[in-house]
């Protein structure tokens, strides 16, 4: 399993997608943001993913930074285990770089891919048209 359908599965496990704002979902929708966002997703996709617009998103982002710039421990505590679930998943194990370029959107995205390639994320894989 790889890390975007491991968060797919703790969204839903967690009902991450619903209205409800307590402190613990809030928190760690915000992590679980971040991730997806420094993985390259775009604004518009990281909130189709919990039903919520790219304005949601933003401040989802800015409250993770705030959080973890300021050592919170009840975040850290929320985001615990989420963090340990992810750190044990193969992050780039589902990474094409035909269909990344395909799905690209921005400038941004292809500096992600390009920071891929760097790191040789796509070395193995052959490309085919």
């Amino acid at each position: 399993m790889n890390q975007f359908d491991k968060i797919k599965e703790l969204i839903k496990r967690d009902k991450l997608s619903t209205k409800d704002r307590t402190h613990e979902l809030v928190y760690r929708r915000a992590f679980l943001m971040q991730e997806l966002r420094s993985s390259g997703m775009t604004l518009k996709e990281v909130g189709s993913m919990f039903k919520r617009d790219h304005a949601t998103v933003i401040h989802s982002l800015r409250t993770h930074q705030w959080m973890t710039s300021t050592n919170d421990k009840f975040y850290a505590e929320c985001i615990a285990e989420y963090q340990f679930l992810l750190d044990h998943v193969d992050r780039e194990s589902a990474r094409d770089l035909y269909t990344d370029i395909l799905k690209c959107q921005s400038y941004a995205t292809l500096k992600i891919i390009k920071s891929r390639i760097k790191r040789g994320v796509y070395d193995d894989k052959v490309v085919t048209v």
